[in-house]
């Protein structure tokens, strides 16, 4: 039987510069563990495991309550090579994932957590049965539409943005001002109307756009032999003068038009004006697994300035399982009674962001 009785300096010698000492209450209970399996190396093993197997197992105590001191002590100053490169830490905290942070694996599996192994090893199924249940905002019925915006207030009467898929590619250089971009609609030349006298002399422009902030855009017309400058905006709304800031109140393309007057030319000139907003609903995940394993154990969906949201989750037979008006809502997948059923479902979200911008999804859903 080999001597333990230096165990206890050699669990020191192995978590040192790992915080948090072992109450000496413990080394006792060990040495009195150890005393009893090396006394009597029979009943240990009838008992099922001999001494070598109680160190063993004693070392996996402490080396994880040891580990777990080190993962939720408060101190920040701890060495970066306290941790072996083996351990893997796992996380499904709404708060650490990105809005991009969905995953592809396959064809049609959307997750937080693509090595997730209950997932992978459902691959085929899952796959065949997200391709028969596909769903878009078109699906969504429009008395459920109507009755949601009436009930949570939607204050901007829902008209979805056309230019807006309502989802956010990898990649996105919208920033939290958001991004506006000037073009010519379809090349206009300018366009000068009347019939100039030989005398007369011809209008001139030189149209500058710059971009101000919180989506105000500066209109300069740098016109030459002229009365008067009108602008629209395409919004609504209308100006007068050679230099004038016009504020969007709402992201979308709006076609600027403007028009340059003299006593008998009119000029006019257009420019695609494009804001993009800064609120977001990000990809939605159409599988998890709530089997506490760490791995999408949760369903959410990262969303940005979301001011009214709406979440409903039905399961195939159009029963209501879960809803939500938070947009920082987590799902464990229970149903209303408690339980947990796996199958498929369906998803709907509504929801309007602070800049205005509005957004409707119908998704299929597994879980598995």
């Amino acid at each position: 039987m080999k001597d333990y009785s230096n165990i206890e300096e050699l669990f020191k010698q192995g978590f040192e510069g790992l915080e948090g000492n072992v109450d000496p209450s413990a080394w006792a209970n060990i040495q009195q563990s150890l005393g009893q399996g090396a006394a009597s190396t029979g009943s240990a093993a009838a008992g099922g495991i001999s001494g070598v197997g109680k160190v063993a197992a004693i070392i996996g105590i402490v080396g994880a309550a040891a580990t777990g001191v080190w993962y939720f002590s408060g101190d920040d100053t701890k060495e970066e090579g306290a941790l072996t490169d083996q351990t893997e830490v796992v996380t499904n905290d709404v708060a650490e994932v990105d809005i991009n942070d969905v995953q592809t694996l396959g064809d049609n599996i959307l997750v937080t957590d693509t090595n997730d192994p209950v997932i992978q090893e459902n691959a085929a199924e899952i796959q065949e049965e997200l391709s028969q249940n596909q769903y878009t905002a078109n699906d969504i019925d429009d008395d459920f539409l109507e009755t949601v915006i009436s009930q949570h207030d939607f204050s901007n009467g829902f008209i979805v943005n056309s230019n807006n898929d309502n989802n956010f590619d990898d990649g996105s250089d919208a920033n939290d001002n958001g991004d506006i971009d000037i073009e010519p609609v379809d090349k206009v030349d300018p366009v000068v109307i009347g019939n100039p006298q030989l005398e007369s002399k011809e209008i001139k422009t030189n149209l500058k756009v710059e971009v101000e902030e919180n989506n105000t855009v500066s209109f300069k017309s740098n016109a030459k032999n002229h009365n008067s400058v009108e602008w629209t905006f395409g919004d609504g709304e209308i100006g007068l003068g050679d230099e004038v800031n016009h504020t969007y109140e709402r992201p979308g393309t709006y076609v600027l038009k403007m028009e340059v007057f003299s006593d008998d030319q009119t000029q006019t000139v257009e420019r695609k004006v494009t804001i993009e907003g800064t609120s977001k609903v990000g990809t939605i995940p159409n599988v998890f697994t709530p089997n506490n394993d760490g791995r999408n154990d949760n369903f959410f969906v990262k969303c940005k300035d979301i001011e009214n949201f709406y979440l409903s989750v039905k399961d195939e037979r159009g029963n209501e399982v879960f809803t939500s008006t938070d947009p920082d809502f987590s799902w464990n997948g229970e149903n209303q009674a408690g339980d947990i059923i796996k199958g498929g479902y369906i998803v709907v979200i509504i929801a309007e962001g602070e800049d205005g911008q509005t957004f409707k999804e119908m998704k299929a859903l597994r879980l598995e």
